[in-house]
This record gives structure tokens, C-alpha cells and sequence, in this order.
């Protein structure tokens, strides 16, 4: 199975949340396993939208033991992948608390399991830059979205940074099945209906 993880800040704008779900769902609906960190914000909406395809799978890397959550908000959504197939992993042994250092370790972890990395927001000195440092080092493809219209440069930085130095290939809404044809090799077929956080017209990831 094709793994991408789906990564991004802990307090997205709206239309951050909205792509988060639309794009871990529409991946998941085409066979990837949406991997991500479980932490609030873009990795929630990652995980939630995968769960919304019926069919898909989410991996969850934990900077803590496998005897606790963090945050504690997300308890109910780890349960809910553990029953819907996925996996929680970590490196830490039973016990071991979360850190800033051991946050940052686990971005290589799961930039070492990607095909490619998708950036859903993120600001220019956001900590979602060390998964997209860890991806260009091991030379997998990156990928941004980009957004439609004004949206608070803290929020986006990242993603504008990233698409504007040809680090990251810009991902728009009329783009996702061309990017999941490329990824996966094959024409896109996926099962069952359309995501359904469906993305605004004019579509919700183009720029303006």
C-alpha cells in the first residue's frame, strides 16, 4: 500500500481543516494510507478524512509511548483508527512522556515511511518543516496545497515558500487526481462516492 503523509500546523486557517479532510479522504478512497502525527489541527483532519472513505487507513507516529495519547483530545480518534485497521506507532518504549526533540524525531520517521509528503499549511518556521526537510534529504516528492484568495501569511508562509522555491509541486483541486495517478502508477479509480467535504467553487485550493 502507498503511504503519504499528510502534515501541516496545529491551528490551521478554516480552509486549511476543510483541505485536511478532503484530501486524507479522497487519498484513502484511492488505496494510500494517510500517515500523520495525530496531533490537533491539519495531522486531526488528515486522520478524520481518511476515516470518512470507509475503506481507508491511517498510521498514526506517536512521540511518546503506546501507553498514552497526546494530546489527550485525540483519545477517541486513535481508538477510532486502531478499530478501523490503522496503526499507532512509535519508537519509544511504554512510559516514555512527549518532548519537543522527540516531536521533531518523529517527523523523519514519517517522512522514512512516505512515497511522497503532502503539506497541507503550514507557516514558514512551522514544525512541519522538519518532515519537509527529512523528504527533500531523501529525495521523495513534496507536495503543497495551494490555496484560493487571501489567507493570514502565518497560516500559508509555508506553503507559498515552499511552492515559489520549486521545493514543492503545487497542489490545486483540479490537480489531486493527476497527483494520485502519478504517485500510485495507475489511473485513478476510486470506490465508493466523492469525498465528502466537497471543495468550494471556485475551487477551495486555487490561488487567486
Amino acid at each position: 500500500k502507498k503511504s503519504i503523509p499528510h502534515i501541516g500546523t496545529r491551528n490551521p486557517s478554516p480552509e486549511g481543516t476543510k483541505a485536511g479532510m478532503y484530501l486524507g479522504e479522497a487519498f484513502a478512497r484511492t488505496g494510500f494510507n494517510i500517515v500523520s502525527g495525530l496531533a490537533l489541527g491539519c495531522d486531526t483532519a488528515a486522520h478524520r478524512g481518511s476515516l470518512a472513505a470507509g475503506n481507508g487507513a491511517t498510521t498514526a507516529f506517536l512521540a511518546h509511548g503506546l501507553d498514552s495519547i497526546y494530546p489527550e483530545e485525540n483519545t477517541g480518534l486513535a481508538e477510532a483508527v486502531l478499530e478501523r485497521g490503522g496503526l499507532l506507532m512509535s519508537e519509544y518504549p511504554a512510559g516514555s512522556y512527549v518532548d519537543r526533540y522527540k516531536l521533531i524525531a518523529r517527523d523523519r520517521l514519517q517522512a522514512g515511511l512516505a512515497d511522497a509528503t503532502l503539506v497541507i499549511q503550514s507557516g514558514v518556521a512551522g514544525g512541519t518543516m522538519h518532515a519537509v526537510r527529512a523528504t527533500l534529504k531523501a529525495g521523495k516528492p513534496l507536495y503543497a496545497v495551494s490555496y484560493k484568495g487571501y489567507i493570514d501569511p502565518e497560516k500559508v508562509g509555508g506553503n507559498t515558500r515552499l511552492i515559489q522555491s520549486g521545493d514543492a509541486v503545487p497542489v490545486k483541486a483540479g490537480d489531486i487526481c493527476a497527483v494520485i495517478a502519478r504517485l500510485s502508477g495507475t489511473p485513478v479509480r476510486p470506490s465508493g462516492p466523492p469525498p465528502s467535504v466537497e471543495p468550494e467553487e471556485p475551487t477551495l485550493f486555487d490561488l487567486g
